[in-house]
């Protein structure tokens, strides 16, 4: 499905935090955030955006973020990754802890 953009390199938004840009169908789709669990570990989790090709591949029936702003990167609501909890912003292109 997705891959790394060759638009866009991965944007680090700080605190160990890592977007990665994915595309489909020629489409920045979302990105998958890097980042560390609370034991070190790496840990990751995708991001897709609402209205863009792989969202309406899915009839909007998935979770999905508003893309705010791509430049700086801003996106609502906040990032829960689902695998180890970590929460937080995207904001103004960084990452701020929730």
């Amino acid at each position: 499905m997705s891959e790394q953009s060759p638009a866009r390199e991965p944007l680090d938004l700080g605190d160990g935090h890592v977007a990665h840009f994915a595309t489909y169908e020629g489409e920045i789709v979302g990105c998958r955030i890097t980042h560390k669990d609370k034991d070190g570990n790496p840990c990751d989790g995708f991001v897709p955006w609402v209205g863009r090709s792989w969202w309406k591949s899915f009839d909007g029936k998935i979770t999905a973020w508003d893309l705010i702003s791509e430049q700086p990167l801003t996106l609502s609501p906040s990032v829960l990754c689902r695998i180890c909890g970590d929460h937080g912003f995207v904001r103004q292109g960084k990452w701020v802890r929730a």
